[in-house]
């Protein structure tokens, strides 16, 4: 059923190209976020009468008649080739609802006399003017029943200088005339004039004898603002795999790298041991810096000097290649633009771990912590990929990516991260000491985590071709299709934690030592490639829980203020791992090729019975 109101009045379009209005609005405003929880907090039943004024393409009208909850549906909107889209959508999802054509102001006239219980409005009131305003929501007022809802989502005050600068985007669109009152906050002078009287959703108290004004602020789709809590797990997720995937992109280079610069593989080993000292050297420093400057703007700092620590290794790098730097020279040049480059690359982990830890409660940790390690994964499976694709066109090319990610990763966090986003304590709590007890199991099985890890990265090609008696050409493939399996099956242990299990701190690290263990012993006990990258499955899995039980459980024995401190000492043990087991595995693998992994699977062990032991004295009181 279909009614028309044929005003004069004009009105502006969704966007100038109709058909690309739904995959915008899902694109750019988290629409199935703020939709959800409109539809949550809007709570229909059988008997409503729903009404959404500027409908637009029937979106929320479909979500409403899939929830099976089944009310009377009605759609108003200005524009008649929206409303013919609308149409279409309803009629293929088998939704039934009466579409009339009508602006805000003619809410009285179309839905009085169907008698609406609920009205709701998205993404509508920004761009209508100021007048219509008033006059729409009066209105509505007019038309609700006594007692009726009012439900709006819309963009608010932007808070901060990213919001609007965002919300310029937005103007640019719809016009600055009619949404420069929404960065006045002239929305509450229009509710004022209106009738209408604050509900929950403002955290008012609904008058019995009004209307019900419900303002879902988590369901607007802007960054943050009053009442609204940024989704900080997305955040840190996106930042913590942004980060990993610089640095990995750069993998597949390192080595033809050092051959193009015409350096010795001495000099190559030099250079990542001196960049791996200077990692360990700054990890801690960056994890007090968090909680003394707060975690935006730690992270914003290691994401703009690894941008400009890539700017300068480019260049030096496209200097040596042209022959202006060689010789000593430029490994000095080459190794010290690395090592300002590494340093600045734990500031992001240790404040993102930090960052974690404010916005998840005790019980919660692990699970959050298991997304940092899903994000490492993800970074460790498509940065090599990328860089070896890229490396194709020139050794050039993936340094470029590695700088860009960086500088997407900036306007990210700059965008995303509200400020002021740790916690204060009323009293300062006592510094961290690595050396106490509590703190150093949690540092020893996060050094044993990334110990086994570049072990079996240093390791596993002399293993695979010494034990399957491969030519060298037929090692990379293979290796390469054996470490991807292990970064999938870290992400997918991860997002299992995360989502199912949510095991504590203490059973995760005993796990995922357990199953190094197990993965450790196919490797020793069989000489095939398909057990071969069934044990690396394992390994990953393991390394995915060791990480992020390591990360939890450090988090979880230092008080809130002294997050930033100790998620440093913990990115730390990365650095240290990088200098010591390269010597050692390879020292060890000279020796015997499976002393390696005898020696790894012997310190696990040791690792679980030390995790193990008060489990079992608790079991035994």
């Amino acid at each position: 059923m279909t009614k028309t109101l044929r005003p004069a009045r004009d009105f502006t379009p969704a966007v100038p190209v109709l058909g690309a209005y739904d995959p915008i609005v899902s694109l750019f405003t988290r629409e199935r976020q703020w939709r959800s929880a409109l539809l949550a907090q809007l709570a229909p039943r059988p008997s409503d009468v729903i009404a959404d004024v500027g409908c637009g393409t029937g979106s929320f009208l479909a979500l409403l008649g899939r929830s099976g909850s089944l009310p009377r549906l009605i759609g108003i909107d200005p524009d008649e080739r929206i409303l013919e889209r609308a149409r279409a959508k309803l009629a293929a999802t088998g939704v039934r609802c009466e579409l009339h054509h009508g602006y805000l102001r003619d809410a009285a006239a179309l839905l009085w006399p169907l008698q609406p219980t609920k009205i709701v409005s998205s993404l509508v009131l920004h761009q209508v003017p100021l007048a219509e305003k008033h006059a729409g929501l009066a209105a509505i007022h007019a038309a609700l029943v006594p007692g009726g809802e009012l439900h709006i989502a819309d963009y608010g005050l932007q808070r901060t200088r990213a919001m609007r600068t965002l919300f310029r985007l937005v103007q640019c669109v719809d016009g600055f005339a009619d949404t420069q009152p929404e960065c006045r906050r002239h929305r509450a002078a229009a509710d004022a004039g209106s009738g209408l009287r604050r509900g929950r959703g403002d955290r008012g108290d609904p008058d019995a004898d009004g209307v019900d004004l419900a303002l879902p602020r988590r369901a607007c789709p802007r960054a943050e603002g009053p009442g609204m809590t940024t989704p900080i797990k997305p955040v840190v997720f996106a930042s913590v795999a942004l980060a990993t995937l610089t640095s990995a992109v750069i993998l597949p280079i390192l080595a033809p790298l050092v051959r193009s610069l015409h350096l010795t593989v001495q000099q190559g080993g030099w250079m990542l041991s001196i960049s791996s000292l200077a990692m360990a050297a700054m990890a801690a420093p960056w994890g007090l810096a968090s909680d003394r400057w707060g975690r935006r703007r730690v992270l914003l700092i290691g994401f703009a000097g690894m941008f400009l620590a890539y700017a300068l290794f480019a260049a030096v790098v496209r200097q040596g290649l042209s022959g202006l730097f060689a010789g000593t020279g430029l490994f000095a040049l080459v190794t010290g633009a690395r090592a300002v480059l590494v340093a600045f690359l734990p500031a992001v982990p240790s404040a993102a771990q930090a960052l974690m830890a404010d916005h998840t409660e005790a019980g919660e940790r692990a699970a959050g912590m298991a997304l940092i390690g899903a994000a490492n994964g993800v970074g460790l499976v498509v940065g090599p990929a990328l860089g070896g694709l890229l490396a194709l066109r020139g050794i050039l090319w993936p340094l470029v990516l590695s700088g860009a990610l960086c500088l997407l990763a900036f306007f990210v966090v700059w965008a995303t991260v509200p400020r002021g986003t740790r916690k204060r304590a009323a009293v300062a709590s006592p510094p961290v000491s690595r050396w106490g007890p509590e703190m150093r199991r949690w540092l020893a099985a996060s050094l044993m985590s990334w110990t086994a890890i570049v072990t079996i990265q240093i390791i596993a090609g002399f293993y695979f071709q010494d034990r399957l008696g491969l030519e060298t050409a037929q090692v990379g493939p293979r290796l390469a299709a054996a470490l991807t399996v292990t970064g999938v099956a870290l992400i997918a242990s991860q997002l299992l934690q995360a989502r199912v299990l949510r095991w504590p701190a203490q059973r995760m690290v005993i796990a995922g030592s357990a199953a190094w263990i197990a993965g450790l012993l196919v490797l020793l006990g069989t000489v095939s490639l398909a057990a071969y990258v069934a044990a690396f499955a394992v390994l990953g899995a393991g390394a995915g829980f060791m990480m992020a039980g390591s990360m939890a459980g450090a988090s979880l024995a230092v008080p809130t203020d002294r997050q930033g401190a100790v998620a440093g000492l913990i990115a730390a043990t990365q650095g240290l791992a990088l200098i010591a087991a390269p010597a050692a595995s390879t020292a060890l693998y000279a020796l015997d090729r499976m002393l390696p992994f005898a020696v790894l699977a012997a310190l696990l062990c040791a690792l679980a019975v030390l995790f193990a032991l008060p489990t079992l004295a608790t079991a035994r009181e």
